[in-house]
């Protein structure tokens, strides 16, 4: 059985590579989106943190679409 950590990793995953196929412009700037592996030097990532970041993922590829006219 899937763990959630797992099954929001590969959404998360998913969602990354539609956004590289499909909105490069996009994709440039997925490295300033606030979530790096960084700030999670003493403590493992959470749920709640990849749940947070899939939701910024959508939004920006949503926002994106909204504004290349997609």
């Amino acid at each position: 059985m899937k763990t959630l950590h797992s099954i929001l990793s590969e959404k998360i995953f998913s969602i990354t590579e539609k956004i590289q196929q499909n909105f490069p412009g996009l994709y440039e700037h997925l490295g300033e989106t606030p979530f790096s592996l960084k700030t999670y030097d003493k403590h493992e990532v959470e749920d709640t943190d990849l749940i947070h970041y899939l939701e910024e993922l959508i939004f920006q590829m949503n926002c994106y679409k909204k504004t290349a006219g997609d």
